[in-house]
């Protein structure tokens, strides 16, 4: 009986012993238990110019210890670059675009988040129901000419006069096709020239074929090219302008009589990336007063923020026709449409 006793009580124990090894090792040095480190860094895919948004990265990166890795390139190509990597995301936070991108694109690809800034921004400027993207910050497409090139009594005014053949060749304009910038300016167009779209269509067809086969592969480009004297007329944002005004540069300011298309850029989470509370931290500080209150001084660019003052040396967006609200429905319908009609009529 004390021998079965034993027994009993060595098997007990070894049984013990190995419940306490599997324990150790699941909640120690196991692979499997060991929770993921935090991350410290955010992907974030930017259409931005990079010698404004260069500088507030790194003070992304001083103030929270987040490496940030910028991919940069055109609206277009980071939109079909995110739809290729769906499978498989590797952008945090997707920084342009215009209102946050077409219905679809929101549909598919962006996280609904409500920054902790969110009070500062009114419902024009986010997307107040599914908080899916908010105006990082608001910038007006016009276009510049060189007044070495163009004298100023001559200068264009309107969509209609750039649109005539006395300027063939001489615009530059950043190609819708890569560009988000060169995209909004033919919609511009379009929807401030034409009632319907049949009249619309023409009015693009006339004004892509007077650029006589040429656009530029960045909006950088094509402003830099007008202000070194390359074109006498380019297309461009604010921003830009402003810039090169302030530094003397020998420019005149084309606001389209017609109107101009006044765009919220946008700054959004994507779904399913990896980094979704650096994007988080990352978007919060995009849309923070202190980034927020350098446009207008060190970026001449709007700020979208309410509780900031209207940029001096701009005119007021009141003063300014609009081309009105682009409709994400209508863009999204017809965006293809617009590219191939653009390209058709640009190689005639």
């Amino acid at each position: 009986m004390k021998k079965v006793v034993c027994l009993v009580l060595i098997a007990t124990l070894l049984i013990c012993s190995v419940c306490a090894n599997g324990t150790k090792e699941a909640t120690g040095s196991s692979p499997i238990a060991t929770q993921k480190k935090e991350s410290k860094e955010v992907t974030v895919y930017s259409s931005m110019d990079t010698e404004w948004s260069n500088p507030l990265i790194k003070e992304f990166e001083e103030q929270t210890g987040i490496k940030v890795n910028v991919v940069t390139a055109g609206t277009g190509e980071l939109l079909a670059r995110i739809e290729a990597e769906s499978s498989n995301t590797l952008c945090d936070v997707l920084w342009a675009g215009d209102s946050g991108n077409s219905q679809s694109f929101q549909d598919k690809y962006a996280e609904s988040y409500q920054s902790t800034e969110d009070k500062y921004y009114d419902a024009q400027y986010k997307d107040a129901e599914n908080h899916k993207w908010y105006a990082q910050h608001i910038e007006c497409n016009i276009a510049i000419y060189n007044k070495d090139l163009v004298k100023e009594e001559e200068a264009p005014k309107s969509w209609a006069d750039l649109c005539d053949s006395k300027w063939k060749g001489k615009l530059y304009i950043p190609d819708p096709v890569k560009s988000g910038t060169g995209l909004n300016h033919v919609i511009a167009l379009m929807l401030s020239m034409g009632k319907d779209d049949a009249s619309r269509y023409e009015w693009l067809k006339k004004f892509a074929t007077n650029l006589d086969g040429i656009t530029a592969s960045g909006s950088s480009i094509a402003y830099k090219a007008v202000v070194d004297g390359e074109y006498p007329i380019g297309f461009t944002y604010e921003e830009a302008a402003f810039r090169y005004l302030k530094a003397g540069a020998h420019i005149g300011l084309i606001y389209m009589n017609e109107g101009v298309n006044i765009a919220r850029t946008s700054i959004q989470l994507l779904k399913n990336s990896p980094n979704q509370e650096n994007g988080k931290k990352f978007i919060d500080f995009m849309l923070g007063k202190e980034v927020q209150s350098k446009f207008g001084t060190v970026i001449m660019r709007r700020s979208a923020r309410n509780d900031l003052p209207v940029v001096e040396g701009m005119p007021a967006l009141s003063t300014i026709k609009s081309c009105g609200v682009v409709d994400p429905v209508w863009k999204n319908d017809n965006k293809q449409k617009i590219i191939e009609t653009f390209k058709d009529a640009l190689i005639k």
